[in-house]
């Protein structure tokens, strides 16, 4: 999540930790005598410094890899390592990437849930998957939508399928190994 910095003109990001979630999941219903008070956020830690106020697009939680994060900026994509010790969390840069164009930013990801290293990115109109161990392009699709890409995900299920959503008001599957075309596309509204 984002967490302020400075005068209100930079931001940073910031990982959280969820005090006595297992309590409030086994809670009664909301509102109910003896539900236990929303516990306050406590901060870990900050992932590098601030950055400039809308810089910061998302922070993504590696599913395959829990130490591992992905913070996306609007020019540059950087990976985290985390380590947790007795007294404190640290997160360490382990490798960054740029848009793959000059001028572009990316807009939104998602780590594949089938590759431990595998991150889709959406940068403007294009989709790219990145592998994170060389933090180089493994697949790119110049031009996906004609407009930019708004939403990811993979598919749970079958591996290499993934699915894109634009402002051109179109949901595509892509089968990953034959990049070139769509599966399917939609137009939805």
């Amino acid at each position: 999540t984002a967490g302020g910095v400075g005068g209100g003109a930079e931001r940073g990001g910031s990982l959280y930790r969820m005090d006595r979630l297992a309590e409030r999941e086994a809670a009664p219903e909301a509102g109910h005598r003896g539900a236990p008070a929303p516990a306050p956020l406590a901060e870990l830690l900050q992932l590098g410094g601030p950055c400039a106020l809308g810089d910061s697009v998302d922070v993504l939680w590696n599913p395959v890899l829990p130490e591992q994060v992905a913070s996306l900026h609007r020019g540059t994509v950087r990976l985290w390592s985390l380590s947790h010790a007795a007294a404190a969390s640290s997160a360490s840069e382990s490798g960054a990437a740029p848009s793959p164009r000059e001028e572009g930013s990316f807009g939104c990801g998602r780590w594949d849930p089938h590759h431990a290293h595998a991150l889709a990115l959406a940068c403007e109109s294009d989709l790219l998957t990145l592998d994170t161990r060389s933090m180089k392009s493994a697949v790119a699709v110049a031009d996906a939508h004609e407009q930019p890409v708004r939403g990811l995900d993979y598919n749970p299920n079958k591996p290499n399928t993934l699915l894109s959503s634009g402002d051109d008001y179109h949901v595509k599957v892509w089968d990953l190994r034959k990049p070139l075309t769509p599966v399917l596309s939609l137009l939805a509204h």
